[in-house]
């Protein structure tokens, strides 16, 4: 399939759409009572509302090659391959907007760039790559317009949601004032909300092994676990509002991950990512180097999880030492659906040890590297309920 041939913009709009409503309904009085509305609901659309990508038709470079055309005549075949840089998130490329063209524009997605192969005896190459470019912005000028409304609504929905929510909760104030009787201290205050920074740096901490190696970035517990809790928040959306993920498949499903961890990482997490001996769901990189992994699936039992967790392991390189599985049951039964998945993990022949229970359904695992079992490997395992029936 080409470009924009995935899951239609609408689903996303209403994904997006409900994952602010539900943060919104999850305020804490404490911010609530110390933003500003339109300081959070720009907030929000930084998260929320997806960049739409650029392509740089200047900096286009190619490419020449031939190839056996294997008939009995055993003729030489030449093509070009034209190679365009683009700017923003991938993931959108796959989207599919409310006017596209059937089975997608017929380019290949790379980590940063589209390619285009075409046959060197056609002597309208060059004009069809830009035939084809020309209908690559206008799927993208399109899809602006199917996103237009989302920051409005956004805008809209603060607007209304959040002051009734400050009135109650001053007017409860007010009501407390009336008592003769004194309001107890608190020895452990809530710290006043400060509103979040939309863009966040992972900020690697270097260890050397030895005094002449050279620095190698780590993730420190800390940003790991700030990942786990961006994830976290997103599939507490997907389980209260289930209805809006529906339709959604794996892929669609990774693409809300990484549009929340690029607006924490500032756009280094990336999808469908070659590392290893394969393609990971959800990578953040920095400095050229691989800092977390994360493969997400829905449950289909024991076997297919221990073959996950085998095909997570496989993608990691020896520098690899956090991870994450994140499973989603869409089944009845989730507390069987726990048992058996806790169960599986101890099967795997790099089990080392765990679970450590750090949620009722986050756990965390020490998992021996498949090439080098001295080497641990973090692997936290995060089951989420999102029934479909």
């Amino acid at each position: 399939m080409g470009l924009f041939s995935g899951n239609g913009t609408g689903n996303y709009i209403l994904a997006w759409a409900q994952t602010a409503r539900v943060r919104i309904n999850n305020l804490t009085e404490e911010q609530i009572m110390s933003m500003a509305d339109d300081r959070y609901a720009e907030t929000l659309i930084a998260e929320l509302v997806p960049e739409i990508p650029t392509i740089d038709r200047e900096n286009i470079s190619m490419d020449r090659g031939s190839v056996q055309t294997g008939n009995q005549y055993g003729q030489t075949e030449h093509y070009y391959e034209f190679f365009i840089p683009i700017t923003g998130p991938r993931e959108v490329f796959q989207f599919q907007p409310s006017r596209a063209r059937y089975g997608g524009v017929p380019l290949e997605l790379r980590a940063n760039e589209l390619v285009y192969k075409v046959a060197a005896t056609d002597a309208d190459a060059e004009k069809k790559l830009d035939s084809l470019l020309d209908e690559v912005e206008e799927h993208l000028r399109r899809m602006a317009l199917d996103f237009d409304a989302l920051p409005r609504e956004i805008r809209r929905m603060v607007s209304e949601m959040v002051p009734p929510k400050r009135q109650a909760i001053e007017a409860a104030k007010e009501g407390l004032g009336r008592f003769k009787f004194k309001m107890r201290r608190r020895d452990d205050p809530q710290p006043t909300y400060v509103t979040p920074e939309v863009k966040r740096k992972a900020i690697p901490s270097p260890r050397t092994t030895t005094a002449a190696a050279a620095p190698e970035p780590i993730l420190e517990e800390a940003e790991y676990q700030h990942i786990m809790k961006v994830m976290d928040n997103m599939t507490h959306v997907m389980e209260r509002s289930p209805n809006a993920f529906r339709t959604l498949g794996e892929e669609d499903i990774r693409t809300h991950f990484l549009f929340q961890l690029n607006g924490q990482y500032e756009g280094q997490a990336t999808g469908e990512t070659f590392n290893a001996k394969g393609k990971t769901d959800i990578l953040i990189r920095v400095e050229d180097k691989n800092i977390f992994i994360g493969e997400c699936k829905f449950w289909g039992g024991k076997k297919l999880l221990v073959e996950t967790i085998d095909q997570l392991l496989g993608y990691l390189t020896w520098r690899d030492a956090k991870t994450a599985l994140v499973v989603f049951n869409t089944n009845k039964n989730f507390t069987d659906m726990i048992t058996t998945a806790l169960d599986a993990v101890t099967t795997h022949p790099n089990y080392k040890n765990g679970p450590a229970k750090e949620t009722d359904t986050r756990y965390r695992y020490v998992m021996k590297n498949k090439n080098d079992p001295r080497k641990d490997v973090i692997m936290t395992m995060m089951l989420y309920d999102i029934p479909r029936e």
